[in-house]
C-alpha cells in the first residue's frame, strides 16, 4: 500500500472518529435541552393550575438561565459537527483519489510486467522465425511467406488492433 493511501485512510478515519465525537456531543446537548425544557414546561403546567411554590419560581428563572447557556452549546456542538462532517467529505474524496492513483500505479506495475514477459517472448519468436526460415530456405524455400504466415489470432492483434481474447 502506498504511503499516500495509508495516510488518507489515517486522515479519514480520524475525521470519522471526530464526526462521531462531534455527532455524540450534539445528542448529549440536545438531549439536555430537551430534558431542561421538560423540567421548564413541569413548572409552568403547575404555575397554570395554581399550585406553583415559590421556589419553582426561582427554579424557573434558574432553568432559564440554564437553558440560553445549553442553547449556545447545543449551537456549537451543531456547528462542530457540520464541520466534522464537512472534514470527512473532504478527507473521503482524498481517500477516493488516493485508492484510484493506488490502483493505477498497480495497474501500471502489472502492464508493465506483463510487457516484458510479451517482449522476452518475442525475442524468443523471432530466433524462433529466423531458425523456422533458415530451414525453409535448406529446404528450397525462397520466401520467409512461404515458411511462415501469420494465425487469425495474430493477425487481427498485430494488424488490425484488435485485443485478444482472454484464454
Amino acid at each position: 500500500m502506498s504511503n499516500e493511501l495509508a495516510r488518507a485512510q489515517r486522515i479519514h478515519a480520524d475525521a470519522t472518529a471526530e464526526l462521531t465525537a462531534a455527532s455524540e456531543q450534539t445528542l448529549t446537548n440536545a438531549e439536555r435541552v430537551s430534558d431542561t425544557q421538560a423540567l421548564m414546561q413541569a413548572i409552568t403546567s403547575r404555575r397554570l393550575d395554581g399550585k406553583a411554590t415559590d421556589r419553582d419560581a426561582i427554579e424557573l428563572f434558574a432553568l432559564n438561565a440554564d437553558m440560553a447557556v445549553l442553547q449556545t452549546m447545543l449551537a456549537a456542538a451543531q456547528q462542530a459537527q457540520a464541520q466534522a462532517r464537512d472534514q470527512v467529505q473532504q478527507a473521503l474524496q482524498a481517500l477516493n483519489t488516493a485508492q484510484a492513483e493506488h490502483d493505477r500505479g498497480l495497474a501500471q506495475i502489472k502492464f508493465d510486467a506483463i510487457h516484458q514477459q510479451v517482449k522476452a517472448i518475442e525475442e524468443v519468436f523471432c530466433q524462433a522465425l529466423g531458425e523456422l526460415g533458415r530451414a525453409g530456405q535448406a529446404i528450397g524455400r525462397l520466401t520467409f511467406s512461404s515458411c511462415y504466415s501469420k494465425g487469425d489470432t495474430l493477425h487481427r492483434a498485430l494488424d488490425l488492433n484488435v485485443i485478444p481474447p482472454k484464454a
